[in-house]
């Protein structure tokens, strides 16, 4: 026969069910949680609760207690709280309210709360649902939250270690998933730092993951209809956003910065893999100095039969910037100082079609060995001696002997189609 005890039948002793469970006195375990009633708040909006609800938090704060206030109203230095709770304060702060929900058949614990239309009396306390804090010293890791994942399931849509879910109603302001804020004092600081530990060579292994499932049946507000099935324009997988107002402070250094040792020398530091329309966007900002800077010895390469590769090299000539080639000769490469250089020959696409220059804008000098004009490409050249027995051209061309004299400066091509036939004038 199962014997039933009140209260009073303990005789001011209470023993805990289970196996090891030792006797305690009644107060004892009365005292292991701290109540605002317990030093005399009423909690009914008329009452002037501050001395014992500041008293109950001076001795939860003395003794390590959780601290808690039953639902009510409070009448705090003459302003009244609604406490829809009971509020579990659980930090020794006691500034953050956590409301425990019952359990349901899927959460070991469920957490549940509202935050009011109108401006909180105390919005420290009424925006945030759960709040952990942890005062780090020394030289061990602290974590205000540690979520472990053991995964084993060879099925289903993945696990999680962390899974948050943000929902956005169509006249909402910004919804964060997931929000990280750190406050800089020296030392390094870090947003979101990922890490990755792989011990085997299968699968994959990727340091951020980010993926749009817009309208997708399961992913649309939970009172609203389905997603866009076509995003707005201005969606971005990575935004890189500074602040206003604080000058250089506000802005990053660098948009994306890749370490030493970070990426394999046989990998790609970025790769496109997609059919968008412009693979990389360098328009929209203004560039005080450069929108793309290669170091020295350093090229960009665009693969192909003909390939063109931009850099720029000390060591060469004037230093390379632009060079198109096909893997053995260079055909036409651009300096930095404004020299271009052709390794082969500029012709038109279509024969005796284009000028080179214009009546208004001319080339202000030629350089050139030879010069072949006409359909009979007669040639205009020059040299030292004479150029009969050693120059051959057409009839029609024209010598310019440079150590000539009176009589043997110029020289025409008057007969012969061989090196022979010219004739002093």
């Amino acid at each position: 026969m199962t014997k039933t005890r009140d209260l009073a039948d303990l005789g001011g002793g209470f023993i805990q069910a289970g196996t090891g469970a030792v006797q305690r006195t009644v107060e004892s375990k009365l005292q292991d949680m701290v109540s605002v009633k317990d030093f005399g708040a009423v909690g009914n909006g008329v009452a002037d609760d501050t001395a014992a609800i500041n008293n109950a938090k001076a001795h939860a704060t003395s003794t390590g207690k959780p601290l808690l206030m039953p639902e009510g109203l409070y009448n705090i230095s003459g302003i009244t709280y609604n406490a829809t709770g009971p509020y579990l304060y659980l930090d020794d702060n006691f500034t953050t309210p956590v409301n425990l929900g019952l359990s349901s058949t899927n959460n070991s614990i469920l957490l549940t709360g509202e935050t009011p239309n109108t401006t909180p009396l105390e919005p420290l306390d009424t925006r945030v649902l759960l709040s952990s804090t942890v005062v780090a010293n020394g030289a061990n890791h602290a974590d205000a939250a540690r979520l472990n994942l053991i995964n084993k399931s060879t099925d289903g849509q993945g696990n999680t270690a962390v899974y948050t879910r943000a929902t956005n109603y169509s006249n909402a302001l910004a919804g964060f998933a997931l929000y990280g804020e750190t406050r800089h004092n020296g030392g390094t600081n870090i947003g979101c730092n990922v890490e990755c530990t792989s011990y085997t060579t299968s699968g994959s292994l990727i340091g951020v993951n980010i993926q749009n499932t817009s309208g997708g049946s399961d992913d649309h507000p939970e009172t609203g209809g389905p997603s866009l099935l076509s995003p707005p324009t201005q969606n971005y997988g990575i935004q890189i956003q500074g602040r206003t107002g604080v000058g250089d402070l506000g802005l990053w250094y660098y948009g994306l910065y890749m370490r030493v040792n970070s990426i394999k020398s046989t990998g790609t530091a970025i790769k496109i893999d997609s059919d968008c329309v412009t693979g990389i966007d360098l328009a929209g900002g203004t560039f005080s100095t450069a929108a793309l800077r290669l170091a020295d010895q350093q090229n960009i390469t665009f693969e192909g039969t003909n390939v063109i590769r931009l850099g720029y090299n000390s060591t060469a000539p004037g230093g390379a910037a632009l060079e198109f080639y096909n893997g053995a000769n260079v055909n036409i490469r651009l300096y930095n100082s404004g020299i271009c250089d052709f390794r082969g020959n500029v012709r038109p696409t279509v024969d005796n079609t284009n000028d080179l220059g214009a009546t208004t804008l001319r080339w202000a000098k030629l350089y050139s060995t030879e010069l072949h004009i006409g359909g009979g490409e007669p040639i205009i050249t020059s040299g030292v001696g004479t150029p009969e027995g050693q120059i051959t051209a057409p009839v029609g061309s024209m010598f310019t002997r440079t150590d000539g004299g009176a009589g043997t400066t110029l020289y025409i091509k008057e007969s012969g189609t061989g090196n022979t036939g010219w004739v002093a004038k």
